[in-house]
């Protein structure tokens, strides 16, 4: 069985263009992520936790009350392949961070709001969802802290998808106030991976060499029972 690790450690990355954008490799002892993430930091690995952080989003948009503020979004997607190292398997993916939105105008002048998705599908990508969680909000006016969770539970690699979508909009109303203004804003986000160790399985031979093994063991306690009746 694998100990986990107790102290931070060290990650490696290779980056090849993939169109517009890099592919990247994030490895760990316990666990490696194939993808669209370039800017993943690592925090901290302790105890078979993994925690990464991931960049912040934001759409803001502000026009005057006689006229419309064309809609603004903001998007992160990160997604590839995620593969447990052998001897672990990923027990559970979460994602925390705060949720900071502004709406400034007349009622209904503004909208706003915020997708974060946690998803995981069969490792060629397509095929139905193994494994879902997220958290949403819209029209928020202030700080709000999210924590989407994903249980997994799962030693094989698999298509893990992480998703952020922001959107602002405002919207002609009366010319009261002068301008009207909206922003939503995902930050502080956090990917923790909770990783445990599993048992290692027998190989076949080792199998074989232990029923071999109880077998003699059966066969020498035999004869001696027979043995200690034939001289009583």
């Amino acid at each position: 069985m694998h100990r986990l690790a107790q102290t931070a450690v060290a990650i490696s990355a290779s980056f090849a263009f993939a169109g517009s954008a890099f592919a990247a490799t994030f490895s760990t002892p316990m666990f490696s992520m194939t993808g669209v993430h370039d800017t993943w930091t690592l925090i901290s690995a302790e105890n078979g936790v993994v925690k990464v952080a991931v960049p912040s989003v934001t759409a803001e948009v502000e026009a005057p009350a006689t006229s419309d503020g064309w809609p603004r979004g903001g998007h992160y997607d990160d997604r590839g392949t995620f593969t447990p190292a052998a001897g672990y398997r990923l027990a559970s993916v979460s994602a925390t961070g705060n949720l900071t939105g502004a709406l400034v105008g007349s009622a209904g002048s503004g909208t706003n709001y915020a997708w974060i998705w946690l998803m995981g599908f069969p490792e060629s990508g397509e095929g139905e969802l193994l494994y879902q969680g997220g958290a949403a909000a819209t029209d928020l006016k202030g700080t709000l802290a999210f924590d989407a969770s994903m249980p997994v539970g799962s030693s094989q690699p698999f298509a893990f998808s992480f998703e952020v979508e922001t959107y602002a909009k405002v919207f002609r109303d009366f010319p009261v106030p002068s301008y009207y203004s909206a922003s939503m804003s995902v930050t502080d986000v956090v990917l923790t991976f909770q990783m445990v160790p599993v048992a290692a399985v027998p190989e076949p031979s080792a199998w074989a060499m232990l029923a071999g093994g109880l077998g003699v063991a059966g066969f020498a306690a035999r004869r001696a029972r027979k043995s200690a009746r034939a001289s009583a």
